[in-house]
């Protein structure tokens, strides 16, 4: 029921990566993200029968504890990946495709497959967190091991948090301790089950591949605080800037990071390296699809000045924003045929202006100032105090 996890032509079933379990459940994402962004109903319905085999093989290794047992991995850096284990991380991509497949199940009037569906995410989510989470170092285990609870892992909590498995009153805990050691030294990329599982999982190894940033910058922007936004910024110069600078052989970005020599590349063109491209446009830029609809919410951190063109389902969105002595000056253009919504953190909402008029209908959420604005060229001019350090890179 499974999907490979490389084209047939690519690997023999006896490579390690023919079928990668979690790859197989991101799949059950891409088709609800590909169904949000276009609203084709046809193309998930012809693919609705590959979704049920592929869920019906993983609901088939629920195992009596009530967690998924199948194959660890999520990146080379997880401790415990390549080990066929009741994992934290698997048990979270799970328990998304579950919940992914239960909301394209209603998109296509599968009444009875969502419930079916949302029953076993339910139950999940309730064994994950009697049995994964440690009262301890409040945190979620790396898994069970042939019967053994492990202690926790960064990877466990980050998959957590992504994979919506934390409820609200763990959730400050689960951030905090991954917070606390993400920056740690990672595993090295080692393809195979690693014998120093232990040694990292006791050291609390931190993240060590750049694939592995695609979630942590997600759960970064998701805390939506000025120190979180500094700190998705700050990583992306630290982990990336010898990728950049020093790596010479193809000039495009690898599949692991690169050291202060140049070295360590593994593939030199990968789309792994490539994650923080989209963050930039869509985070720093702060143009992004969001809800159904368009969202201008950039995040300046320490930067003064940004400009680029997002591409968007509904047609490219040129942005260019700076701040200049204490006010923000944002120029862009919506896209015809459409409105977006303008959300700005750290903002005095009494000094906004857009194409130079004060706007009547703006609103707070968090630290937002939110509005509609309408389509064609908007000009934005408000007093902010988010960012005071230096010109984007």
């Amino acid at each position: 029921g499974r999907l490979p996890g490389t084209f047939p032509t690519d690997r023999g079933a006896e490579d390690p990566h023919h079928f990668i379990d979690d790859y197989a459940l991101q799949w059950i994402e891409s088709l609800r993200w590909h169904h949000e962004l276009t609203g084709d109903a046809t193309f998930t319905r012809e693919m609705w029968p590959v979704l049920l085999r592929q869920m019906q093989w993983f609901l088939d290794r629920v195992t009596p504890r009530g967690l998924l047992e199948a194959r660890e991995y999520t990146s080379f850096d997880n401790p415990i990946a390549y080990r066929t284990c009741e994992g934290a991380t698997i048990n979270s991509f799970f328990h998304l495709a579950l919940r992914d497949a239960a909301w394209l199940a209603v998109e296509i009037g599968e009444a009875a497959q969502a419930a079916a569906y949302t029953t076993a995410a339910d139950s999940l989510a309730k064994a994950c967190n009697e049995l994964l989470w440690d009262e301890r170092e409040q945190a979620y285990s790396a898994g069970f091991l042939d019967g053994e609870k492990l202690p926790p892992s960064v990877h466990a909590q980050l998959m957590a948090l992504y994979g919506g498995i934390v409820p609200p009153e763990r959730l400050a805990a689960t951030r905090a301790w991954f917070l606390r050691n993400f920056r740690n030294p990672g595993a090295h990329l080692v393809v195979g089950a690693k014998n120093n599982f232990r040694a990292l999982l006791d050291g609390r190894a931190g993240l060590g591949m750049p694939i592995m940033f695609y979630w942590a910058f997600t759960e970064l922007y998701r805390m939506d605080t000025p120190e979180a936004d500094q700190l998705a910024v700050s990583e992306t110069r630290r982990r990336w800037k010898h990728m950049v600078e020093l790596q010479q052989d193809a000039g495009t970005l690898s599949e692991s990071f690169v050291d202060e020599h140049g070295k360590g590349a593994s593939e030199s063109c990968h789309n792994y390296g490539s994650i923080p491209a989209y963050f930039l446009s869509s985070y720093l830029l702060g143009v992004r699809f969001e809800n159904k609809r368009l969202l201008i919410n950039p995040r300046p951190a320490d930067l003064t000045e940004c400009r680029g063109t997002v591409v968007t389902p509904f047609g490219p969105v040129p942005m260019h924003w700076q701040i200049v002595n204490g006010e923000w000056q944002l120029d862009f253009t919506v896209p015809d045929g459409i409105s977006a919504e303008l959300r700005l953190p750290g903002v005095d909402a009494d000094t906004l202006l857009v194409n130079g008029s004060h706007p009547t209908d703006v609103r707070t959420a968090g630290r937002n100032v939110v509005l509609t604005v309408a389509p064609g060229a908007c000009a934005i001019r408000v007093k902010t105090t988010i960012a005071k350090g230096k010109p984007s890179e």
